[in-house]
C-alpha cells in the first residue's frame, strides 16, 4: 500500500519520503515540515494513535493534513476508542486513481497548496462522499456541483456544513438518494471564503445561531413521595419512599385511619441503581399505586401487578445510538449520516412516538418534550428497529464503503444490550 501512495503522490509531482519506523518519522518531522503526512495504522510494532499523540509536541506540525492507511476492522476499533484522529483515512485495499484524487483534494482543501482554479474532475476518482467529508473537516463555504450526462447537481455549503442540495426539482434527501446513486459523472468544487453571494441571508442566520431545541429542565423529584386517595368514602394516605442501603430498598405504606393496611416493597441488588434510578423508581411506583387505589381500593391492589423499569435501560439505548451514528458518521460523514438517521426515525414516529422527542446536536443524542421528562417511555423495540434500519439503508447507499452490522457497530455494548433484548432472533 505505501508503494502504492508513493506512486500516487509521484504522480502529483511531489517528492516521497519512506520512513520504515514511527521514530524515524519522528526524527525526520521534527526537523522538516512536509505537505502532508501519510501512514500505516501499525509501523515496527507502534500503533498511529501513539505516533500522533507524539507529533502534538512538534507545534509547526498542528495544520499539517494526514491521512492513515486502514482496514475495515481497524477503523472500527479505533472509532469504538474514539482515537481517530487523521484528517483522511484510505480503506485498504484502494485504487491508485482514488489516492491520487484524495491526497490532492485534501492537500488543496487543507490550504496547503494555492487554489487557483476551482477543484473538479471524475467523480469515480476521489467520491461524493469522500468529498464532502473533506468540506465538512476544513469548515469549507461555497458550492459543489455534480454532474452526469443527464444530470446536474449541486450543494451548496457554509462553513462545512451542508444547508441545500439540488438535483432539478428534487431537493434535501430525496435530491441526495438519486445523487448517491450516479455512478459515474464530473465534480466541480467552488470555494468562498466568506458567505457565497446566492446564499439568502437566512441560510447564514441558520448556521451561525442554530436552531436546536435544548432537553426541557427535568422536574426534581425527591426519594420519597405522599398522596392521599378516596374511593367509595374511604380515604387512604400514599406514602413512598427510597432507602438507599446496601440492599437498595423501595417501599410504599399505605394507610387508612392512621394505620397501615397494605405495605409493598422492592429490592434490589447492591450496586444496580444509582441515583437517576431512585428518582424514577420512586415516581413509577407512587405513580401506579395511586392510580390503581382511585380505580379499584384495596382490592386493585391485590389483582394488579406493579411494573417498574430502571432509567439506565434509556441511557444504555442512547449510547446505543451514538456509538452506531459515530461509526457511521465517520465513514459517510455529518450530513448523510444525519439525513438519514432522522429519515428512518420519521418513519417509526407513528408507532413508536417517544422516537420523535430525540434530537441530535452534534454526536449527542439529546432528549426533548416527553422523553426528557419521561425516560423510561423508551423502548427497546423502537430503537433496536430504528437503528437497524438507519444501518441497512446506510449500506445500501453508497457502494464501496462498507458499513458493519449492527451487532458489530454496537460491540462494547453487546453483552448489556443482549440483555434487554435490543437485538432481534
Amino acid at each position: 500500500m505505501v508503494k502504492k501512495m508513493e506512486a500516487a503522490v509521484a504522480n502529483l509531482g511531489y517528492p516521497f519520503r519512506t520512513a520504515k519506523s514511527f521514530d524515524q518519522a519522528y526524527q525526520f518531522l521534527a526537523n522538516q515540515k512536509p505537505l502532508m503526512i501519510i501512514s500505516e495504522n501499525v509501523l515496527a510494532g507502534r500503533s498511529w494513535i501513539d505516533f500522533f499523540k507524539s507529533l502534538t509536541g512538534i507545534p509547526a506540525l498542528f495544520d499539517v493534513p494526514t491521512i492513515c492507511l486502514l482496514t475495515e476492522k481497524e477503523l472500527i476499533e479505533l472509532i469504538s476508542a474514539q482515537e481517530f484522529k487523521a484528517d483522511d483515512y484510505l480503506i485498504k485495499p484502494f485504487r491508485l486513481r482514488e489516492a491520487r484524487a484524495r491526497v490532492q483534494a485534501l492537500l488543496m482543501l487543507g490550504k496547503r497548496l494555492p487554489l487557483t482554479s476551482p477543484l473538479g474532475g471524475e467523480l469515480e476518482d476521489i467520491g461524493l462522499i469522500p468529498l464532502l467529508k473533506l468540506i465538512e473537516r476544513n469548515g469549507l463555504s461555497g458550492r459543489l456541483q455534480v454532474s452526469s450526462e443527464t444530470e446536474k447537481a449541486e450543494f451548496l455549503f457554509l462553513q462545512g456544513d451542508v444547508i441545500k442540495v439540488m438535483l432539478g426539482e428534487l431537493k434535501g434527501r430525496d435530491a441526495l438518494e438519486r445523487i448517491l446513486s450516479l455512478r459515474g459523472g464530473n465534480f466541480n468544487l467552488e470555494i468562498d471564503e466568506g458567505i457565497p453571494p446566492s446564499y439568502p441571508q437566512e441560510w447564514a442566520a441558520m448556521k451561525i445561531s442554530p436552531s436546536i431545541e435544548e432537553p426541557s429542565p427535568e422536574p426534581l423529584i425527591p426519594l420519597g413521595d405522599l398522596s392521599q386517595v378516596e374511593y367509595e368514602g374511604e380515604v387512604f394516605q400514599v406514602q413512598t419512599e427510597f432507602i438507599p442501603c446496601e440492599t437498595p430498598t423501595l417501599t410504599t405504606l399505605i394507610l387508612r385511619g392512621g394505620e397501615v393496611v397494605r405495605k409493598i416493597k422492592h429490592q434490589w441488588e447492591p450496586g444496580t441503581i444509582d441515583i437517576r434510578d431512585e428518582k424514577e423508581l420512586v415516581r413509577q411506583q407512587h405513580s401506579q399505586v395511586v392510580s390503581h387505589l382511585q380505580h379499584g381500593g384495596l382490592s386493585a391492589l391485590e389483582t394488579s401487578k406493579l411494573e417498574l423499569r430502571k432509567s439506565g435501560d434509556y441511557r444504555l439505548l442512547l449510547k446505543a445510538v451514538e456509538l452506531v451514528y459515530s461509526h457511521v458518521r465517520q465513514k459517510l460523514g455529518s450530513f448523510v449520516s444525519k439525513t438519514y438517521l432522522l429519515h428512518l426515525k420519521e418513519l417509526l414516529t407513528d408507532k413508536y412516538p417517544y422516537l420523535d422527542e430525540l434530537a441530535i446536536a452534534g454526536s449527542r443524542v439529546v432528549l426533548n418534550g416527553l422523553a426528557a421528562r419521561r425516560p423510561e417511555l423508551i423502548e427497546v423495540e423502537g430503537v433496536s428497529r430504528w437503528l437497524g434500519g438507519f444501518v441497512k439503508k446506510c449500506a445500501s447507499i453508497a457502494p464501496g464503503i462498507v458499513i458493519p452490522p449492527l451487532a458489530e457497530l454496537t460491540f462494547p455494548l453487546r453483552e448489556q444490550l443482549q440483555k434487554i433484548g435490543f437485538y432481534p432472533p
